[in-house]
């Protein structure tokens, strides 16, 4: 309620300072709380008039309403500092008496003042995502400082995260959180956090399989997911990261969790290996680890052809499969399904990651074969009589082997039908690697048994 001036000047001359009679005194040293009690006794008349001055002036010489009050007394002693008005209080007597209690406040203006005041701390130590793969450790600590002046509070938030580092918790300590607030007694609470987070490990101890990608095949892929690994040096082993044996490292990231974690994920596709027996013999790569590709029947003018691939193959499993001495797995004969194909050609393609696909070319035995002097013809041949000269047309599918030593003997393989002279006449690769002798020759005016040639 609003005092008129006479109850301001009724109050003013029962509330005098030398007139307080002391209560109690209180001190928290955890804290540096200071909190005094005193009391005036007053008439019935009067008793409301002073409860409400109270509340409002603090005491009595304020000009103007206030909450606080500097050096006051107790009877005859006199306590220095700031003191707020916290409460005020009443008996229920005839001549009653009018209680005050004030608390000593604190004005924060650097962070040297703030150091030098008592707090309460506390510490605790936490564990990180206890039930994850990898668990960190986590202490907090805590400061709480009491009674502190409430027009400190923008001082107080405005310390640098380093400042309080250094001045409040030391070193090792990182800054996570402050407030200040306003107590319900009108003081002044302003509350820092720290906190000391470890991780520990490396990617090779903490990394996990989270993921395998066509498992048994010879693409297989995998995901490893390392976390919970510290910040300091990081970059460095993240660089160095590498694949297991056997596999390539198809791609790796680097990312940050919470509370300065960093996690590491990798993906790595495996390189397929030579492998051997007890006894130093190559059991592997062999026919059963190629996958067959494509089969084509024989139709019309296209020969019965297979292809058939080695999947992501070691360097030295592409050498072995293409040079084994005399030839290696991808240049030999290969039956499927009950049919005979020979080798025809092998392809080999560098996926650039350590590992090779080779993919072997076949037809059919039947028109792959060796031919030998007879040259026993395959295909259609025809005769023809140009300007009074008959030529024979033919053509002989021949083996790879048989194609290189033709090549050579050409002319010689020619005139071998009878005939004496040579019009034209060429090996040829044709369509899906059919090797083939083609070529024209004429024969004497006499020469009748040319058929035998066909």
């Amino acid at each position: 309620m609003s005092l008129t001036a006479a109850q301001l000047s009724q109050a003013r001359e029962n509330l005098q300072e030398k007139d307080s009679r002391r209560g109690t005194v209180s001190r928290n040293k955890a804290i540096g709380r200071l909190e005094i009690s005193r009391y005036w006794e007053v008439n019935n008349d009067k008793h409301q008039i002073c409860i409400d001055y109270l509340s409002e002036y603090t005491y009595a010489g304020a000009t103007a309403p206030t909450d606080r009050i500097s050096n006051p007394r107790l009877q005859r002693d006199t306590y220095a500092g700031t003191f707020l008005n916290v409460s005020t209080q009443d008996t229920p007597q005839k001549n009653r008496f009018v209680y005050q209690t004030l608390r000593q406040i604190f004005t924060i203006t650097t962070i040297n003042t703030l150091s030098a005041r008592p707090s309460l701390k506390t510490q605790s130590d936490q564990v990180i995502r206890p039930f994850g793969f990898q668990s960190g450790d986590a202490d907090v600590y805590a400061f709480v400082y009491y009674d502190i002046d409430p027009q400190s509070e923008s001082a107080c938030l405005a310390f640098s995260p380093e400042t309080l580092v250094e001045k409040i918790a030391g070193a090792g300590w990182t800054f996570v959180d402050r407030s200040f607030q306003i107590a319900q007694d009108g003081t002044g609470l302003f509350a820092l956090q720290f906190r000391k987070v470890e991780w520990t490990g490396t990617y090779a101890t903490n990394k996990k399989k989270i993921q395998v990608s066509l498992p048994g095949r010879e693409s297989e892929a995998q995901t490893f997911h390392a976390t919970g690994l510290p910040d300091d040096g990081i970059e460095a082993e993240f660089d160095g990261i590498t694949a297991t044996s056997g596999s390539t490292l198809l791609s790796k990231s680097l990312s940050e969790g919470a509370l300065g974690e960093r996690i590491i994920t990798a993906r790595e596709q495996k390189i397929n290996q030579i492998v051997e027996d007890d006894k130093g013999n190559i059991t592997s790569p062999s026919d059963s680890d190629a996958l067959v590709t494509l089969i084509r029947d024989n139709f019309g003018n296209n020969l019965g052809a297979l292809s058939r691939q080695w999947y992501r193959w070691s360097e030295e499993a592409k050498e072995y499969l293409i040079d084994n001495d005399p030839i290696g797995p991808a240049r030999t004969t290969f039956t499927y399904q009950g049919i005979q194909y020979s080798h025809v050609t092998v392809n080999i393609a560098d996926h650039h990651d350590g590992a090779y696909t080779v993919t072997q070319l076949m037809v059919r035995t039947e028109y792959g074969e060796v031919i030998d002097a007879s040259y026993e013809s395959r295909g259609a041949g025809t005769v023809e009589v140009f300007e009074g000269v008959e030529r024979v047309k033919f053509r002989k599918f021949l083996t790879k082997e048989a194609f290189d030593i033709n090549y050579i003997n050409l002319r010689t393989t020619l005139l071998s039908f009878g005939g004496d002279k040579i019009v034209n006449g060429s090996l040829r690769i044709g369509q899906f690697g059919r090797l083939f002798l083609k070529g024209v020759v004429t024969r004497d005016e006499g020469w009748t048994d040319w058929e035998d040639l066909l």
